[in-house]
């Protein structure tokens, strides 16, 4: 449930991780995001970003094809210095500095997650497409998590 909305300019940050190409017909980015978690959970991916931040998680969406219908890439990592040593089978994206709307979620992970996405997508609010992200914030109790939509 989205518990609050606010409007910020954002810094410019990176993020070292694992990425899946996907799109959000018939349930494949569902499928392929639990796949994608999954993985990087199992082999404990989030020990071998040894130039880490914090411990939060970021789920990325960029390489927007069209809008919320079509193709797009999903990148799940941690928050680095830009000029991290990337891992081996790890990517590094660079989100620029930007304007984006924020949404607090409340309630059972990942359920909230993917229900907070489905409003946001019929709000109709205006997106500029670019870099979308979930921000898992693990050093509260209990964790939050903020879904930063580009506008």
């Amino acid at each position: 449930m989205i518990s609050k909305i606010e409007t910020s300019s954002e810094p410019a940050f990176s993020i070292v991780g694992i990425a899946v190409r996907t799109t959000n017909e018939n349930n494949q980015a569902q499928s392929d995001m639990g796949q994608l978690w999954g993985k990087f959970m199992e082999n404990h991916l989030q020990g071998k970003i040894t130039d880490r931040l914090s411990d939060d998680l970021f789920a990325v969406y960029m390489n927007y094809e069209t809008d919320h219908t079509g193709y797009y890439t999903a990148l799940l990592g941690c928050k680095c210095d830009p000029l991290s040593l990337v891992p081996d089978s790890f990517e590094q994206v660079d989100i620029p500095e930007g304007q984006y709307q924020i949404y607090s979620l409340s309630g059972e992970i990942p359920i909230i997650v993917g229900e907070a996405w489905a409003e946001i997508w019929e709000s109709g609010t205006p997106r500029a497409y670019t870099f979308d992200y979930d921000r898992y914030n693990n050093s509260c109790q209990p964790p939050g998590v903020k879904v930063y939509v580009a506008v």
